[in-house]
């Protein structure tokens, strides 16, 4: 799904170079908890990630420690009609935190019986 362009508060969870130009950004919306992803280009890839509180590990950028709380960005994001995609135009710091659960990779559950 792609997200129209805005600025979001959200919590990055990696960076990871997927497409040989371009870089998939994951991230949970603060307001929503919905897990989502943008791309961003090469050029601004590593600040962007350290910005974020990610580390480089095993090819792509990650959380350093997924037990403690991660800091709160404000993605600027802008839809791209020609390439119908959602890329990161900026971030910047809130200087909030917050806690994450990120054991689930999906964004939909199965019903279950109470």
């Amino acid at each position: 799904m792609s997200l129209p362009t805005g600025k979001y508060r959200a919590v990055v969870l990696w960076v990871a170079c997927r497409r040989s130009k371009v870089w998939d950004v994951e991230f949970i919306l603060t307001e929503t908890s919905e897990r989502e992803q943008a791309i961003i280009f090469p050029v601004g890839a590593g600040v962007f990630a350290g910005h974020c509180g990610l580390n480089f590990k095993d090819g792509r950028f990650e959380m350093i420690d997924p037990s403690k709380p991660l800091p709160v960005v404000m993605l600027e994001l802008a839809y791209s009609t020609k390439y119908k995609n959602t890329q990161v135009a900026g971030v910047s710091a809130t200087g909030d935190t917050l806690l994450v659960d990120t054991r689930f990779n999906s964004k939909t559950f199965a019903p279950e019986d109470f």
